[in-house]
């Protein structure tokens, strides 16, 4: 069975809409250094670990419903994963249905346990 592919807008608006029904837009402003990362693309890691669940929930949802794609992109405008502006260059890491490696390696950043780059998780 092969995988439904869908346009950019059906995407766009499917994300966005996870978005909304999870109340998860910003509800302050950014940080000069948190604009820095956002304008390069980077990831943005949460301030709290229910923040990364709440993030990763939305993920997992959009998963079960459209498939590893718009996963990738789903965590990527959420800031979980680097490459909002196209510069995300690792491979998806929910092709295999895996969002708790994410999950995980976030909660772990967050604590400061990581050395602070994805690619070791692979």
């Amino acid at each position: 069975m092969s995988e439904k592919k869908y346009t950019q807008e059906e995407i766009r608006g499917t994300v966005d809409e996870a978005i909304r029904k999870a109340n998860m837009m910003s509800k302050r402003e950014l940080s000069a250094s948190e604009l820095d990362k956002v304008n390069g693309g980077d990831m943005e890691l949460p301030a709290t670990h229910e923040e990364i669940d709440q993030k990763l929930d939305i993920i997992q949802s959009v998963l079960d419903i459209y498939g590893p794609d718009v996963a990738l992109i789903t965590a990527q405008e959420l800031g979980c994963l680097a490459g909002k502006d196209g510069s995300g260059r690792m491979p998806n890491p929910f092709l295999g249905g895996c969002v708790d490696t994410v999950r995980n390696w976030m909660h772990k950043e967050l604590d400061g346990l990581n050395d602070g780059h994805w690619e070791t998780v692979y």
